[in-house]
């Protein structure tokens, strides 16, 4: 059986809806769906620039599935609000790899654990879903 694709309408009412929801709202939010070639485990990724309360979300519509559409969007969203955080952590790592790896992988498990508790308590109607 072909693997279902994701439609860019149904990334866009997503993001539109989680932007809201996580007072995003006025940032300014640049969404690209496309291909992502740059890391075959990177299925979307976020660049966030807080001080301007802007960002890109790219999200991957072959390596994303319906399925985890919209824990994928909550997560790269959530990313812009730790983004000042991580890189105020990030700069007092300075060049050492180690201290940046764990930086890293702090921001992405405080991330992780946002998304899955705003998703179980928050999750999209099924007409958005859909």
């Amino acid at each position: 059986m072909p693997r279902r694709k994701i439609g860019k309408r149904r990334v866009l009412a997503l993001a539109r809806l989680w932007r809201e929801r996580l007072h995003l709202g006025d940032w300014k939010l640049s969404l690209l769906v496309e291909p992502i070639p740059e890391a075959e485990d990177c299925k979307a990724y976020c660049q966030a620039m807080p001080e301007y309360k802007e960002m890109t979300v790219a999200v991957d519509p072959e390596a994303v599935t319906p399925e985890e559409l919209e824990s994928t969007i909550v997560h790269e969203l959530l990313h812009a609000h730790v983004e000042h955080l991580a890189g105020l952590a990030l700069a007092m790592a300075g060049d050492d790899p180690i201290k940046r790896e764990v930086v890293r992988l702090a921001e992405e498990s405080l991330v992780v654990s946002l998304e899955r508790a705003f998703v179980q308590a928050y999750a999209a109607p099924v007409e958005v879903l859909s």
